[in-house]
């Protein structure tokens, strides 16, 4: 699955305006996310993602106590 990002400003009317790299009439999925808080999710998600990264990175391939995590 793709997932593509951009951000927006609404305007006076309450819209967005988006240019997406989909073909006319193909069917999209669309989540819109305040802008803080994607940003601060995003920043959580990078933290948890580097403390992962780090636990694992001595993990031995012979060791198979974190195999199921």
């Amino acid at each position: 699955m793709h997932t593509y990002s951009t951000e927006a400003t609404i305007n006076n009317d309450g819209k967005i305006v988006l240019s997406l790299p989909f073909k006319k009439g193909e069917k999209v999925a669309v989540v819109v996310t305040p802008f803080k808080e994607a940003h601060e999710a995003l920043d959580e998600e990078a933290w948890i993602r580097l403390g992962l990264e780090n636990f694992f990175k001595d993990d031995a391939e012979g060791d198979s106590a974190y195999d199921l995590l």
